[in-house]
């Protein structure tokens, strides 16, 4: 096993504070900064051992008055936030958005400090090598909340304990019927209330909820279920300091009343629904959903030593519901850091900070009880893990001679025993499908101190937790995955990088391609033949579906677009067509060896070509009609998507009559308009005319004729060579411009991360591409293979 470690210079000091994002990101928060981490696929001869890499940093810094600093009069604050406003602000807490919650339809993170103020933060340019900014300090608009005083003029102690934010959790993102896709912030506070906001590109005051006496410690969301008429409902969990823990009902509808846009005002109301502990006083401490795709649900508290577990058939919000609850009181004597669930929901996993974990099964029939052999096999991963970093420590001679002991070593046993270093595990989370958990990690002595914070380093590694050649576990993966994709927003809702990476990671293709058991043809036979079965579903692309009113002439392509968009994400097949894609472009990343290297990828180009082609061609069908039907592409973003599909027909779909027609008939519309008007953004298209009408015309070959493609939106390589973006997405299929990293000369696209942009939601709606300049195997710059 290779070490793969992510270091940080500093460690953690508040547990559970590792969180793996919908769009396949670890953020790791300490006081002086947050960590994102990229977990990236097995490189080669690497066996089941991807590796993770810090690819950006958020540093806390102090406030100012700009910025929404705030100072309390002292007069309001015990004496532990007295201590805290004259010292530095550091951060307190932080958790993931949903997926799709950033413009560029990836993740953010909102945190809080030490000194109450809360932000939200998103990458500047894109989640990979890019820094990521503050883009909303929530500060201001909670104050304003809870009072219309100055902070600083505030002397009631319990409008102070409202301003002080200590807790944050973010909601699954909601899609419904008559909803535009929106997502809840819930942030507790010490005087035991809750605000709920509600986020899309912006934060909006719901709700203000006393759903505690004190402390507002920690809340959780589970998914959205639909109660009907037109409402819908999450199960939102909190825990006070006191130790109770209620399971409160929050309900989202819209008011279309008196509302000009049409879109309704959104409405949230939150009921208390059970009381689920308050049996002791100890605080929870960390609290985590299971989800099944057959609608069932599972939630798990810990308490100190203690396991709570709720069961239920169903949502716990219906009043049909089963709920079975179970409790477990673990033998240990640190605090747990970590909790897991496995990937069909049978166990818990459980990580203290003395570097112990265990295995526990969780059924209706026989409680909760460990489960040695599966706490063997993990700890054995992870024990490797810091045994290979320890040794990797030891070989840094210059570290090892500024030690500084306090105590002197008295003898040799004394003194190997004091250099003996342990693990203390700060944090766990685990992956989509619950195949890999990542672990933060940091070895001390168990009596060697330092004198200096020089050597504060932690490690962030993740490990797998399941055998890899199980046939029982890839029938279930299998299952579990088709069952997953029977929600029609499923990709809405999480990437295609997040839901299959572990999956990808377990596969071997190169190795087991034509093994008919093998997870990879298991998963490829079941997608495939999923969208046989399902292949005459697609009457929402034809034309005879009624997208809008074709007589309303004040209607823009933007609508058409915008309304087109929500059709294809809101269907399973097309899901279905996104995986199996994914599938195929993560397989040519490969590199398999021998005769039949060249037949495999001939075979998985052909499989994506068709594909695309087919939807490609569904995609222009409507827009065609919707061109000669009088719509208008009056801006330029609406004109670049256009012209950028049908340049992709030039480039690589030259023998295809129905194509041609379609690329013909849309740039004749475009070059139509009034040379006079503002909406016409590009000059005469007579040369895309005269290609596509002589293509059409002349005799059908398979021979690729070299057309010279204006760059509509584009960027250029190191070497000066204009890469259109919209020949980018499809270079796997024609090889007219393959990158490679200047470094490790691999020659591929980053497929890692790129193959999100593969799918069929990216492809249509997001062609303007951005795309890594750094490797991801080795941090080397990608150039132009021209």
């Amino acid at each position: 096993m290779n070490l793969n470690n992510g270091d940080v210079n500093t460690k953690p000091t508040i547990p559970n504070c590792l969180k793996w994002s919908e769009d396949n990101q670890i953020l790791l928060f300490t006081p002086i900064g947050i960590y994102i981490f990229t977990p990236l696929y097995k490189g080669l001869n690497i066996d089941r051992n991807g590796t993770c890499v810090c690819t950006a940093r958020v540093e806390c810094q102090e406030f100012n008055k700009e910025r929404g600093y705030f100072k309390f009069n002292n007069k309001v604050l015990d004496f532990t936030d007295r201590i805290i406003q004259e010292n530095q602000e550091t951060f307190r807490c932080a958790t993931w958005s949903p997926n799709g919650t950033s413009n560029l339809k990836g993740c953010l993170f909102i945190a809080i400090t030490t000194k109450y103020n809360v932000s939200i933060y998103g990458p500047k340019v894109n989640p990979i090598n890019s820094d990521w900014i503050e883009i909303e300090n929530m500060t201001e608009n909670i104050i304003n909340s809870y009072t219309n005083e100055k902070v600083e003029d505030i002397t009631d102690e319990i409008i102070a304990d409202q301003l002080q934010s200590i807790s944050i959790s973010w909601s699954p993102l909601f899609i419904g019927e008559n909803f535009d896709p929106v997502s809840i912030i819930a942030i507790g506070s010490k005087a035991g209330t809750i605000t709920f906001w509600s986020y899309n590109n912006g934060v909006n005051f719901l709700y203000c909820l006393q759903a505690h006496e004190t402390w507002v410690t920690i809340s959780s969301w589970s998914r959205w279920v639909n109660l009907g008429n037109n409402q819908y409902a999450s199960s939102f969990v909190t825990g006070c300091v006191e130790g109770s823990v209620y399971l409160w009902q929050v309900s989202l509808s819209r008011d279309f009343s008196n509302n000009e846009d049409g879109d309704g005002k959104l409405l949230l109301s939150v009921t208390l629904r059970m009381t689920l502990t308050n049996e002791d006083g100890r605080m929870a401490e960390i609290m985590k959903w299971y989800d099944s795709a057959d609608g069932s649900e599972k939630f798990a508290v810990i308490k100190g030593r203690k396991i709570y577990v709720w069961l239920s058939n169903e949502s716990m919000l219906l009043y049909d519901a089963q709920i079975i609850s179970l409790n477990f009181t673990m033998q240990m004597s640190k605090v747990v850091t970590g909790l897991t669930w496995r990937y069909d929901g049978s166990q818990l996993r459980v990580f203290t900070m003395d570097g112990n974990h265990w295995t526990f099964n969780v059924s209706n029939e026989e409680g909760i009880n460990i489960d040695e052999s599966r706490t063997n096999f993990i700890n054995k991963s992870l024990i490797t893990k810091w045994q290979e970093q320890e040794f990797e420590d030891e070989k840094d001679d210059e570290s090892l001679e500024e030690f500084t002991f306090v105590e002197e070593v008295k003898n040799a046993e004394e003194e190997n025993d004091s250099l003996m270093k342990e693990p203390i595990y700060y944090g766990a989370d685990s992956s989509a499908n619950e195949l890999f958990v990542a672990v933060v990690f940091a070895l001390e002595s168990r009596t060697v101190q330092y004198l200096t914070d020089k050597f504060e380093v932690s490690h962030v590694t993740f490990i797998p937790t399941e055998n890899y050649k199980s046939i029982e576990m890839r029938g279930s993966l299998v299952k579990q995955l088709l069952n997953r994709l029977e929600d029609p927003f499923l990709i809405c809702r999480k990437s295609t990088t997040y839901l299959m990476w572990d999956l990808l990671e377990y596969c071997d293709p190169e190795n087991e391609y034509y093994e008919d058991d093998s997870l990879f043809s298991m998963l490829e036979k079941a997608l495939r033949n999923s969208l046989l079965q399902q292949s005459d579903n697609l009457h929402f692309l034809e034309t005879s579906y009624s997208l809008f009113d074709m007589t309303t002439n004040d209607i823009s392509m933007n609508g058409l677009v915008k309304k087109l968009k929500r059709q294809l994400n809101n269907h399973t097949l097309l899901n279905k067509s996104r995986i199996i894609i994914h599938l195929y472009c993560n397989t040519l990343r490969l590199e398999f060896n021998g005769e039949e290297s060249i037949e495999i990828q001939n075979k998985i180009q052909y499989e994506i070509s068709t594909l695309l082609k087919y939807f490609l061609g569904k995609v222009l069908n409507i827009i065609s009609d919707c061109l000669q039907g009088g719509l208008i592409a009056g801006n330029e973003r609406d004109q670049t998507f256009i012209l950028n599909l049908c340049d992709w027909i030039l480039l690589y779909y030259q023998t295809d009559e129905q194509l041609l027609n379609y690329a013909k008939v849309i740039y004749e519309s475009l070059s139509g308009l009034q040379r006079t008007t503002t909406k016409r953004t590009f000059k005469d298209l007579d040369n895309e005319i005269n290609w596509t009408i002589k293509l059409i015309s002349s005799t059908k070959s398979a021979k690729t004729k070299k057309l010279k493609i204006p760059a509509r939106e584009s960027c250029t390589c190191e070497k000066g060579h204009l890469w259109e973006r919209c020949s980018i997405t499809l270079s796997l299929l024609s090889s007219k411009h393959i990158k490679s990293c200047s470094t490790c000369k691999r020659k591929s696209l980053d497929i890692t991360k790129f193959n999100d942009e593969l799918s069929i939601n990216s492809m249509f709606f997001k062609t303007i591409l951005t795309v890594s300049d750094k490797c991801f195997y080795c941090g080397g710059n990608f150039i132009c293979n021209c």
